[in-house]
């Protein structure tokens, strides 16, 4: 085996040294460095099963790296942690300070359902700020919007095995298949009160209730008519109608009774007029 012994070498036509060796095996190229074949590095220069990096002359890079370590870093303005804008761990973790765009579909495979596959931070905070699991579930710490143009349009839709089961319209219009249920009630935010069900007290007998214009039917307590709900006198701090009320029950029953007596007496009034010869006849009354 020949051995060239020089630290320098100088093309006949160059005005320096086009390339430096020391002692430590170290190359320095003043110009370009052009392969016809593989360029490899480490001990993967002996055993290819072993960790380096090798540039293919068909294009295209292997790195490997066993320890976890970063393989790629991408600084700007200095070598510092906070001059690093891209960077690619062995593991397969991607840092991109900028942000990544696509052209194609992001797709995730995850073993377990609960699994990420999508997590949103904010800078300085360490918990999630949104995130998406494998089995479809997501969670956000702040709002979600939905921005329709026409207020038929539907801005949610949920499904069960793919039946829909509710819908909520960008026009705030909701429909479901199933129960509606509102620990606080529902109300209408028009002017005056057109139609609300209610669980907090009402001032009307304080227990849930629903209420049409101005007539309240209870679920567990008699109903009633608000009088002079337009009098805003007739509402405390809460909202809750304090005002004079109409008892349905006890209005029904004194019409009832009255109607009973009348009835009677009618009877009499029959009696003695038949008694004179008068002849009435009561077959449609």
């Amino acid at each position: 085996m020949s051995t060239i012994n020089v630290n320098k070498i100088q093309h006949e036509s160059g005005a320096g040294d086009n390339i430096n060796l020391d002692a430590s095996g170290n190359v320095e190229c003043a110009g370009e460095i052009t392969a016809a074949g593989n360029i490899t590095s480490g001990e993967m220069t002996t055993d290819a099963s072993k960790e380096g990096t090798r540039l293919f002359n068909a294009g295209g890079m292997l790195i490997r790296n066993d320890n976890d370590a970063n393989v790629i870093n991408i600084y700007s303005g200095g070598e510092t942690s906070l001059d690093k804008t891209f960077e690619v761990t062995s593991s397969g973790s991607i840092t991109a300070v900028g942000g990544a765009n696509f052209d194609g579909p992001v797709s995730v495979t995850r073993v377990s359902d609960t699994q990420s596959c999508f997590e949103g931070y904010k800078s300085g905070v360490g918990s999630t700020t949104s995130k998406i699991t494998a089995d479809g579930s997501s969670s956000f710490k702040g709002a979600l919007e939905v921005d329709r143009e026409n207020g038929t349009e539907t801005g949610v839709i949920i499904r069960e095995d793919g039946t829909a089961r509710g819908r909520w319209y960008a026009n705030g219009n909701i429909v479901t298949a199933g129960a509606l249920t509102a620990t606080n009630g529902l109300f209408t935010e028009e002017t005056g009160i057109n139609w609300r069900i209610s669980s907090s007290p009402d001032g009307a007998g304080g227990s849930s209730a629903m209420y049409i214009g101005n007539a309240r039917i209870g679920t567990t307590t008699r109903s009633t008519i608000w009088l002079d709900p337009d009098n805003p006198d007739n509402f405390n701090d809460k909202n809750e109608y304090v005002g004079e009320t109409l008892d349905v029950k006890e209005e029904l029953q004194a019409l009832r009774a009255r109607a009973t007596q009348q009835d009677a007496v009618i009877a009499q009034m029959v009696t003695a007029l038949r008694s004179q010869g008068v002849t009435i006849d009561t077959t449609e009354v």
